[in-house]
């Protein structure tokens, strides 16, 4: 079974995470998957919920 990425505005970034950190402390979330990153939160957690709820909104949209 071949896997390939998904297109960016189809994923979901339920594949692995990998959260950084950025400077002044905070926190980014990247999806292996896609590639794409979240916007900056103060903890872990939370930027991987900002991530996620960035791929809703983009389907809210028709992204």
């Amino acid at each position: 079974m071949a896997r390939e990425k998904p297109e960016i505005w189809r994923c979901d970034h339920h594949y692995p995470i990998v959260v950084e950190k950025v400077g002044g402390g905070g926190r980014r979330a990247r999806c292996l998957g896609c590639g794409v990153g979240g916007p900056e939160r103060a903890g872990a957690e939370g930027a991987m919920l900002a991530l996620r709820e960035e791929a809703r909104a983009g389907r809210r949209l028709g992204a």
